[in-house]
Formats: structure tokens, C-alpha cells, sequence
């Protein structure tokens, strides 16, 4: 706001609200075109009418006066603005209430609850997700239970029935304990126990810990480090590396056929969080998963980190998502895209 002219600029601000309405669909577009229209004509013969009212006055004055000094007139026309601002705010009040049948104030608070009412549809849909992916999850293993449960009194005598019993009623119960355990994590992520750690090393150590693996189905692992000595950020070493597990068997999975699978580590001054100005060159630190499987489907990809959503047989959705919450505990980030030869890359960010 520019005294004594009041919002010089409401064009361009008119302009960018425009086009959020338009690309973003925030309101019925026939409405906000047409109120948009009337609302900056009649601000702006409010504002024209108050220029000319203060510029007459000051005119006034100066012929009464007989000063003929500029500084003494552009001092008089901002006093003569400032006492005529409540009149125009007054008149401005008048018109909101006119388009909007209530006023700036009055719009912002409704603004404010409706935001409140959307959070908490938001998180009433988390829970209501939440739910249904933990019925889901827990109903086949109980159900496996509930068939053996009832066929034991009459086989109590089937070593082979009680063994088979035995095995399967212990698997379920570990997959529904894991789940729980899974939940847990995602729900309440405990916060990290930070310790210099050689990230290379520990990318190193984790990739040995699946190399069964990836001997298994054929995977050839690319390591590819910036060069750069003593490579060390402080994290909790554990929490990083079940992360980094997550992601690395997200990559084998999609290449049961074998492949590709590169992992490199960058420092780069972008930073996970948006509000810092001002950053070092190596304030972070990108570790970037990349597979040569069929990438991820389009539609899939805004929901790869949402809890319980999963396109593989037997799979419960969280471990991403468990994973992201790891990761954004060390104020980090984690996205996923895929790349343009083919397959998809998993990429964290960490504060150097």
C-alpha cells in the first residue's frame, strides 16, 4: 500500500489472483470474472475520485496559502491522504459488503474456519484410510488363523496338520506383529539419535546387506560418489539405513528380472526446506536411487508415499511411507520421479 494512493499496484495483484482462479479452478469462473470486473472498476473510480479530492484540496490550500514550494505540497497532499484514508476505507468496506455481503474482515475469519474444517476432513480421511488399510491387512492373516483354529480339535492326532498348524499360525501372527510394528513407526516415528556417520560407508555396508539379492535376480549395482573426502553428516546411522533398505528392495522388486541399479551421492546447495535465503554450497546432500525397471505409472506416483496404497501382491503400502517419515524427521525430504531412459528414481535429501 502506497500513501497516499492507496493499492497503485491492485492491477497486477488482480492479475496473479486471475490466474490462480483460472489454472487452479478455485472459484466458479463466470462468477469471479464478472465480480472481478466490477469490483477493480468501481476500485478504481474510488481511487481516481480520491486522487483528484486530495490533489483539489491540496490546490486549495496552496492558492490560500500562497506557497510554492514542491516539497511543501507533496508533504501537504500525503497529510490531506491521510486524513481522507478512513473515508475511503469506509467507502471500500461499503462495496465488499456489496459483492461479497460481508466484509475483508469478516471474509478472512470464514476463510479461516473453512481451512480448519478442510484440515480436519484431511486428517478424517487419513484415519479412514488408515482403518481400512489395517482391516485389510490384518483380516488374511486372521483368517488363515481362524481356518486352522477350527479344524484343530478334530486333528489333534495329524502330526502333519499340527506342523503345517505350527508354521503358518506363526507366520501370520509375525506379519501381523510386523504390521503393527510398521504402524508404529509411521504413526509415532521415534526422533533420531544423530551421529557422525560416513554416509558412503554406510550406502556401502547396506548395498553388502542385500547383495544375496541382487546376485539372486541378476542386478548389477553402479555406485556412483561425488568425489569427496571424508563424506560425514550427522544422522542416526540406523534409522538411515532401514530407509535406504526400503528403497533399494522398492528398486529390486520392480527388476525381478534383472538390471540395472545405480546409487549416487551428490552435495548440492538446494535445500529441503523452502524458507532458508541464504545457503552454503554443500548445505545438502542427495542420495539417489535409480533402477532400469518399467518405472512408475503416472497415475501412481502422487500416491507412492500414501500409507497402505500398493501395486504388488502382498505388499502392505507402508514401507515408503514409513521411510519418507524417516527421512523428513532429519529435515530432509524423499521424491520419487521417473527418468527419461526408463525407470525411476528414488531421490532423499539430508542437511549436509
Amino acid at each position: 500500500e502506497v500513501y497516499p494512493f492507496g493499492y497503485a499496484l491492485i492491477t497486477i495483484f488482480l492479475s496473479i489472483i486471475t490466474y490462480a482462479i483460472i489454472v487452479h479452478k478455485l472459484l466458479d469462473i463466470n462468477i469471479a470474472i464478472k465480480q472481478s470486473i466490477a469490483y477493480s472498476i468501481l476500485l478504481a473510480v474510488i481511487l481516481i475520485f480520491y486522487l483528484i479530492t486530495v490533489l483539489l484540496l491540496e490546490r486549495l490550500i496552496r492558492e490560500h496559502f500562497g506557497y510554492t514550494s514542491i516539497a511543501v505540497s507533496i508533504f501537504t497532499a500525503f497529510f490531506i491522504g491521510l486524513l481522507f484514508i478512513p473515508l475511503r476505507n469506509r467507502i471500500q468496506y461499503i462495496v465488499d459488503k456489496l459483492f461479497f455481503h460481508r466484509s475483508s474482515a469478516e471474509i478472512a475469519e470464514e476463510n479461516r474456519r473453512l481451512m480448519q474444517e478442510a484440515e480436519k476432513m484431511d486428517q478424517l480421511k487419513s484415519v479412514a484410510t488408515l482403518a481400512s488399510g489395517v482391516a485389510h491387512e490384518i483380516k488374511n492373516p486372521l483368517t488363515a488363523i481362524n481356518t486352522f483354529a477350527e479344524q484343530l480339535p478334530k486333528r489333534l492326532n495329524d502330526k502333519e496338520f499340527l506342523k503345517k498348524f505350527s508354521r503358518i499360525v506363526g507366520s501370520e501372527v509375525t506379519r501381523i506383529n510386523d504390521l503393527v510394528h510398521n504402524l508404529l513407526d509411521y504413526a509415532k516415528p521415534s526422533p533420531p539419535k544423530r551421529t557422525p556417520t560416513d554416509i558412503t560407508r554406510l550406502i556401502d555396508e547396506t548395498l553388502e546387506l542385500l547383495s544375496n539379492a541382487f546376485v539372486k535376480y541378476n542386478i548389477e549395482i553402479k555406485r556412483d560418489y561425488e568425489p569427496i573426502k571424508n563424506l560425514t553428516v550427522n544422522i542416526d546411522a540406523k534409522q538411515i539405513r532401514q530407509a535406504l533398505i526400503n528403497i533399494l528392495y522398492n528398486a529390486l522388486e520392480a527388476m525381478t528380472g534383472g538390471g540395472k541399479l545405480t546409487v549416487s551421492v551428490r552435495l548440492s546447495a538446494v535445500s529441503s526446506q523452502p524458507s532458508e535465503k541464504s545457503l552454503k554450497a554443500d548445505s545438502c546432500l542427495l542420495i539417489a536411487v535409480r533402477d532400469t525397471g518399467p518405472g512408475i505409472p503416472n497415475k501412481d506416483l502422487q500416491n507412492l508415499f500414501i500409507p497402505f496404497f500398493t501395486t504388488k501382491d502382498g505388499g502392505t503400502g507402508l514401507g515408503l511411507s514409513v521411510t519418507r517419515g524417516i527421512i523428513e524427521q532429519h529435515g530432509g525430504s524423499l521424491t520419487a520421479r521417473n527418468h527419461p531412459e526408463g525407470g525411476a528414481v528414488l531421490q532423499m535429501t539430508l542437511p549436509k
